[in-house]
């Protein structure tokens, strides 16, 4: 029978067994960035700030400011900011 804990157990002993040997536990991806850099950096979008619900902005988003508060929100978030924010109500007309 096996102990719950046998998993813990045996990442344990792995670490010890490896730190033993020298050999660097570090998750292959963070070697890579080491070696190389982060991968397409030059292909990421221009980042330009946070909207109010903390999404982010890169060039050409759509944006809209509230006057009122000086709050930036991407065109995506506009009704939710309405809504939670502004206390509007959006209803089909009879």
């Amino acid at each position: 029978m096996f102990s719950p804990y046998y998993p813990s157990i045996l990442v344990v002993m792995m670490v010890i067994y490896h730190r033993e040997e020298g050999e660097s536990m570090q998750h292959p991806m963070i070697t890579e960035i080491e070696k190389s850099g982060y991968p397409n950096m030059i292909d990421q979008p221009e980042h330009n700030g946070i909207d109010y619900f903390g999404d982010g902005i890169f060039t050409g988003d759509s944006i809209v400011e509230d006057t009122d508060t000086g709050e930036i929100i991407l065109l995506e978030n506009l009704e939710d900011y309405l809504i939670e924010i502004r206390g509007f109500k959006f209803i089909r007309a009879e």
